[in-house]
């Protein structure tokens, strides 16, 4: 898997939002990661069990199963055993997966930590950025609302509905209106401007009510990615402790199997000592008979 990917660059233009959505795919790669871990630690350790590969047919014999599963460890030792001389090859060749497997997530981990620290200051930054439009947007609509009641129409060529709008839309020019209107017509032009107010408190409401959605489901986001953050940070040290074991367990397999043979040897040696004097015990017994 790749620790730079679709959450670490966000396109031109993005939304805010575009880093949180995108870290699913760090979350699944690094998921993806750690069970390949585990998977090559448990492979790695049944290859190098020394158990698993002697022939216990000989189980049947008195002493045969213990001769079988000595000899067997005999050849491995030796090298002269072409299937374990394959098992270690292909056990040597995942521990070494393992390694690379749980440093390159280890890799994707600090890079998704690094990803939700930053989405998390992005929503704070998102948040105060529409606080503060909102806020804004309700003093200038306080402001052009007092300016509509107190003053005459010749202070009112000012006032546009523009200047309450946060994002600015096709309207007409009221300030024209206001000039070219006779002062009987003043009364209906506040009324209409009184409604239009109305529509635009409403749609400030509005916009309100969205944006505070929209920063609670970036901290439900926010939180979510965090708990899975954990979750995979635990299971990557399960599975980093699943290798460590895997190794251990074969420099001890290793050593048994060393100690087995000096035994065997040791043994073997005693062996031969011990005929070598029944072979002299009995000459000597040949000769006192000749003698007799």
């Amino acid at each position: 898997f790749e620790v730079d990917g679709a959450a670490g660059s966000p396109p031109p233009g993005a939304p805010a939002s575009w880093e949180m959505r995108g870290t699913s795919l760090a979350v699944d790669q690094l998921t993806e990661a750690i069970e390949k871990v585990k998977r090559a630690a448990n492979e790695a350790v049944s290859l190098l069990d020394p158990e698993g590969d002697v022939d216990t047919s000989a189980a049947s014999t008195p002493g045969g199963s213990t001769l079988n599963r000595a000899l067997h460890r005999m050849k491995q030792k030796a090298g002269v055993d072409p299937v374990h001389l394959e098992k270690r090859s292909k056990a040597h060749g995942l521990v070494l997966e393992v390694t690379q497997t749980a440093a390159l997530a280890v890799m994707q981990r600090d890079h998704l930590a690094e990803v939700l620290a930053s989405e998390r200051e992005q929503a704070k930054l998102d948040a105060q950025e529409s606080l503060a439009s909102l806020r804004q947007a309700l003093k200038q609509q306080r402001l052009m609302s007092s300016n509509i009641v107190t003053t005459p129409n010749s202070t009112m060529k000012s006032v546009t509905i523009g200047d309450a709008i946060i994002s600015p839309r096709a309207a007409v020019d009221t300030s024209q209106e206001l000039t070219s209107a006779p002062a009987g017509d003043a009364s209906e032009l506040i009324s209409k401007l009184q409604r239009e107010i109305a529509d635009m408190r409403r749609k400030i409401a509005s916009d309100a009510a969205k944006a505070e959605h929209e920063r609670t489901e970036l901290q439900y986001m926010s939180a979510e990615h965090e708990r899975n953050a954990s979750r995979l940070t635990a299971e990557l040290e399960a599975a980093t402790k699943a290798a460590e074991v895997a190794q251990d367990m074969a420099v001890r397999r290793q050593k048994q199997a060393a100690s087995l043979e000096a035994k065997h040897t040791r043994l073997s040696m005693e062996l031969s000592a011990t005929l070598q004097k029944l072979h002299e015990m009995e000459r000597e017994a040949l000769a006192e008979e000749r003698k007799l």
